[in-house]
């Protein structure tokens, strides 16, 4: 009897089709993500620079906020280029960084990617290092 019931499974999984539907994409007042240029000209450790990030709709309290470094250009690509990203502010409708460059680092370029989550966000999220 269990054989007979793998092959009926085996012959009806032979007929299942598979189709493809594009998603769709809702917006959402609890989630918010965006990219913002920070650096754009060759620029030292003589300079810190700055940026405010506003959201496109302010939050009803101050959002979790994920944040790192996207489109980064710098004379050594990484090998011995010292530089960090921090938060210096926090509000219902913006957040603002400011980039300390170290030692004899040059940036060329770099932006900032975040996102944004309502503490009113009704799902847990859980987040993983890998």
């Amino acid at each position: 009897m269990l054989f007979t019931v793998i092959i009926l499974l085996a012959a009806s999984l032979k007929e299942c089709q598979s189709i493809t539907v594009a998603p769709t994409w809702i917006t959402s007042t609890f989630v918010q993500a965006a990219s913002h240029r920070i650096i754009n000209t060759r620029t030292g450790n003589s300079s810190t620079p700055t940026a405010t990030m506003p959201f496109s709709a302010s939050f009803p309290s101050a959002p979790n906020l994920g944040y790192g470094v996207i489109d980064y250009e710098g004379d050594d690509m990484m090998a011995s280029e010292m530089f960090e990203v921090q938060r210096t502010g926090l509000t219902t409708s913006s957040f603002s960084v400011k980039v300390q460059i170290s030692g004899y680092t040059n940036l060329y370029a770099l932006s900032v990617r975040y996102i944004a989550i309502s503490r009113t966000f009704p799902h847990h999220l859980n987040s993983f290092d890998n």
